[in-house]
This record gives structure tokens, C-alpha cells and sequence, in this order.
């Protein structure tokens, strides 16, 4: 192979790359929507705008949770109530990560959720009335109060 093919065949590489870039990090980041981004960037991905609107699309927050914290079997019925309403949808998943982690903290739930601060704060809050974690400490951290359920396996 001369100079010029190989440089031809390496340009074509790369425009694959990137023209499927957007497939890819729906993929990676276990995206709810990775076949209609697929398609989108496959079927359009040609036009830029049609690349664009995959690319951005890929980069939603619209992700599937990771593996442990489904293995965690937190009832909301079995917890007490919070008095100011109905519970945030996250709460059952908040639990499971604060106990895996043995860690309570807003910035914990923002990162984990990608989710803001008031919402992580009401959820913050939510846990300490269910006596998930203890009150906030002179440190500024919160003992969780339940241990994790060892694994038998």
C-alpha cells in the first residue's frame, strides 16, 4: 500500500469515528434511548444537523443506574413517612446508594443523579426523617444508620 492509500484509509477511519460518535457515548453511558439515537445518527447523521441533534441527544441525562444499587431491596412502604408529602421518586435509589456507600451527603446525590442541590437537599432531608442518616455533624457529614445486607454468595 502506498503513502496515499493508507492516508486515504486512515482519513476514512477517523470520519467513521467521529460521524458514529454520537452511537458510541450513548453506549458508553448507557443511555435509555441508545437504538433511536442510533438511528437518528445513522439515518441523518449526514446532515449536521442531524449529527448535532444525535450528538446532543447522546449527552442527555436520560441514563439507566449501574449495576449495585439494583441489587438493594428498599421497600419506601416499609420506611416511615415523610410528613410534607409524597416521597421524591428518587428515594428508594437514594437509600441504596447511601448504604452501599455508607455516606449521606448532597454532593454525593447530585453527582450519582446528576441532579441539583435543592432536590438532593429535600432528599437529604427525606432520609434523615426516615432514619436512613443521622443528623449532619460538626464535620459536616452524616452517619448512615443502617449497614449494608451482606452478600451471599
Amino acid at each position: 500500500m502506498d503513502g496515499t492509500a493508507l492516508l486515504l484509509v486512515a482519513a476514512l477511519v477517523v470520519a467513521l469515528f467521529v460521524y458514529f460518535l454520537p452511537t458510541g457515548i450513548a453506549q458508553q453511558r448507557r443511555h435509555r434511548e441508545r437504538t433511536p439515537i442510533f438511528l437518528l445518527n445513522l439515518l441523518l447523521g449526514w446532515t449536521f444537523m442531524g449529527w448535532v441533534a444525535a450528538f446532543v441527544w447522546s449527552l442527555t441525562s436520560n441514563v439507566e443506574p449501574s449495576g449495585p444499587l439494583e441489587e438493594h431491596s428498599f421497600e419506601p412502604e416499609t420506611l416511615p413517612a415523610v410528613t410534607s408529602g409524597e416521597r421524591d421518586p428518587l428515594f428508594p435509589r437514594a437509600v441504596a446508594l447511601c448504604v452501599q456507600h455508607q455516606a449521606g451527603s448532597t454532593s454525593l446525590l447530585q453527582r450519582h443523579f446528576n441532579i441539583g442541590y435543592i432536590r438532593a437537599a429535600r432528599l437529604i432531608d427525606e432520609l434523615e426523617a426516615a432514619g436512613i442518616v443521622g443528623p449532619l455533624n460538626t464535620a459536616g457529614l452524616r452517619e448512615v444508620l443502617i449497614r449494608p445486607e451482606p452478600h451471599n454468595g
